[in-house]
């Protein structure tokens, strides 16, 4: 409701509400001012009245409580009505009005005798004066806390739509995964039966279609995560240079496919180590070359990436990444316009896409803590660039580590071998998967519960796990430590929800698929984590050697608990290790290397000891980069030879009835 259109009696009570006179209770907020009074003109009493709800009353008395008779009170609402200074002999009041007009008090001054000297009036009016100034103060103040509550009223209603327009993202996407899994899959499935009339094409077009739907949610997603302040930066060192080719690499077939020429410049060393989140740099990499793909006709793109000079206050080198396209341009008016979310120039959707591809980018740029920008002009081409701090270290010889995401799958001509469990709860997602693998040649067994899969984990042995984190009411950290308990064999979590690192959830999923993937992802993922046929054979040769001189010596029962527990404790011992990098303690992480390689010997992981010894020799060297590498490549091997390792075990040393008894 405005001013103007309260009564002159709900305005009276408004003020003295926010003066906090509303009550009957003394106010000795003023006893000071109203000393300095009493001291100035020798009066008996001095006081504030107020016009309360329907009559006039002390607000604050010093003084003779006995002069306060009922003409006294009657002077002072005779001031109040007026609005005018009143002076009688024994009585002196003065209206307290408050800046927008309204009389609400008065301040008065009591006398037994004598009479009142003039040259008190402009002292009088002072301290009228600077009680109107401390009410308003008062006044201020509860406008400013009614303020500032009803604008936090606001800010958690903001807070609350927003946090519900996320939740929407993400469910809608979430929900959309799984059915748009079985539309990819069941796709890849049939263009393996179909071959022949139109039906191969129908089915591609169905593939591309879900494929874009995919891409759309997957945006989506990511946006709902960066408002949420969700996004973090999953740190690990990799080569520079071969992370740039490798992004880089499938674009150069579309690219060229254009007829346009693909130029790279790359001022980088063949050494260069880089510490840095290298799923989000492919993504903006990705993001931007796609952008100059989609709005270049003819002519060329060209990437640059190139060390700046000086360095970064932690002692980063600062790296500039340049897309340069010779397109049709963008108005210098539109540059600032492109980096905001669901903006598209002149808001033309005839080349696709959500609107908010750059903006994910500008925001993945800022929390790696580097700028991007763009140079361009309408029928000029455009540049796209971004400037971020990257560690480099320059490592001696080329890394160990092969990541999933730069490994090619096997050849199919390396045939595939090994046991997949697959615990998943939805019947379509878990029957594409199942027949994709069987395929491919490995043998197959599945769990819709959590019992199930105990009992399946319990009787055998598998070389990989396939595994949805959202099974029944179980949460997924009690999932993964019950699976884990049971088995040393890789975790491949698959999920419709993204995947956070927090360590793995203390390193029990060592992979990831994000559903819906392709029959390719799956594979790449199976092949990264199974040693094709040919690998599992040599692993065989070795160990028929070395594991069989063992038992002959030892025996079946001792075998198989030395196997067993290596299994089962050396998970802890790479941590140990990981933990010694990490505190950047050389001398012990040197000492555990030197200490694992000669029991890895006798087990006849030869492969593995040669990275013990790798390690040990380099440890001394304190190349961090070179140690994360190998350490990584370690962990990896490890966990894909457990389950072989046990397996050949169990089937080639078979226990004796009476070893199983005891």
């Amino acid at each position: 409701m405005s001013l103007s259109a309260l009564t002159p009696e709900q305005l009276h009570l408004d003020t003295l509400r926010e003066y906090h006179w509303l009550t009957m209770d003394e106010d000795k907020s003023f006893d000071g001012l109203l000393r300095v009074v009493q001291t100035l003109t020798g009066a008996s009493a001095v006081g504030v009245s107020v016009r309360s709800l329907d009559a006039v009353v002390y607000k604050t008395v010093l003084g003779a409580d006995d002069l306060l008779d009922g003409r006294f009170l009657v002077h002072c609402e005779d001031v109040i009505k007026s609005g005018e200074t009143l002076r009688k002999p024994r009585y002196w009041g003065l209206p307290l009005q408050t800046p927008d007009g309204l009389v609400i008090g008065t301040l008065f001054a009591i006398r037994k005798a004598g009479r009142w000297s003039k040259s008190f009036g402009p002292a009088l009016e002072s301290i009228r004066a600077q009680i109107i100034l401390a009410l308003e103060a008062r006044r201020a103040d509860a406008r400013l806390i009614e303020a500032k509550s009803e604008l936090n009223l606001k800010s958690k209603a903001l807070m609350e739509t927003k946090r519900l327009h996320r939740d929407f993202i993400s469910h809608v996407s979430h929900e959309m995964r799984t059915p748009l899994h079985a539309i990819q899959g069941l796709t890849e499935l049939l263009q393996d039966d179909v071959h022949r009339t139109h039906h191969p094409k129908l089915l591609a077009n169905l593939t591309k279609s879900s494929q874009h739907m995919l891409e759309t949610l997957n945006v989506l997603l990511e946006h709902a995560k960066l408002e949420s302040g969700a996004l973090r930066l999953s740190t690990s060192t990799f080569s520079l240079k071969e992370f740039l080719e490798e992004t880089l690499m499938p674009f150069e077939v579309l690219i060229k496919g254009r007829g346009l020429d693909f130029i790279q410049s790359f001022d980088i060393a063949d050494n260069a180590m880089c510490t840095a989140d290298r799923v989000r740099l492919r993504q903006v990499l990705n993001n931007l070359i796609s952008n100059a793909l989609k709005f270049t006709e003819k002519g060329s793109i060209r990437v640059e990436v190139e060390e700046l000079p000086g360095h970064t206050e932690d002692s980063a080198s600062l790296f500039a990444f340049r897309i340069i396209d010779t397109g049709l341009g963008i108005h210098r008016f539109n540059h600032s316009l492109l980096f905001e979310p669901y903006r598209q120039v002149s808001g033309d959707s005839s080349k696709g896409g959500s609107g908010l591809g750059l903006s994910i980018c500008k925001r993945i740029i800022e929390c790696m803590e580097g700028q991007i920008g763009l140079d361009s002009d309408f029928g000029a081409g455009s540049t796209f660039w971004f400037k971020i701090p990257l560690k480099i270290t320059l490592c001696e010889s080329k890394p160990a580590i092969t990541l999933i995401s730069n490994s090619d799958p096997i050849e199919k001509s390396d045939a595939r071998d090994g046991r997949i469990l697959i615990i998943e709860d939805n019947n379509i997602t878990k029957a594409i998967t199942t027949r994709t693998l069987q395929s491919q040649g490995f043998t197959v067994s599945s769990a819709e519960t959590l019992a199930e899969a105990v009992e399946l984990l319990d009787a055998q042995i598998f070389d990989l796990i396939l595994m949805d984190l959202h099974l029944g009411e179980l949460s997924p950290t009690t999932l993964l430590h019950e699976v884990r308990a049971r088995c040393s064999s890789p975790i491949v979590v698959i999920s419709g929800s993204t995947i956070f690192p927090k360590e793995n959830v203390d390193r029990a999923i060592d992979d990831s698929l994000q559903k819906p993937y392709s029959r390719e992802d799956l594979i790449v993922a199976v092949d990264y984590w199974i040693f094709a046929k040919s690998q599992a054979e040599h692993l065989f040769e070795t160990w028929k050697e070395s594991l069989s001189s063992l038992e002959e010596t030892c025996g079946s029962d001792f075998l198989h608990q030395t196997i067993t527990g290596f299994v089962n404790r050396h998970p802890a011992e790479i941590h140990k290790l990981q933990r010694y990098l990490d505190e950047e303690n050389w001398a012990k992480l040197e000492l555990a290397a030197h200490s694992m390689k000669s029991t890895l010997a006798t087990l006849g992981l030869i492969d593995l000891s040669k990275l013990a010894i790798e390690l040990e020799n380099v440890a001394p060297t304190h190349d961090r980069a070179h140690l994360e590498s190998l350490l990584e490549k370690f962990r990896i091997d490890a966990r894909r030879t457990y389950p072989r390792l046990l397996g050949y075990v169990r089937s080639t040393f078979p226990l004796l009835r009476c070893e199983i008894a005891s």
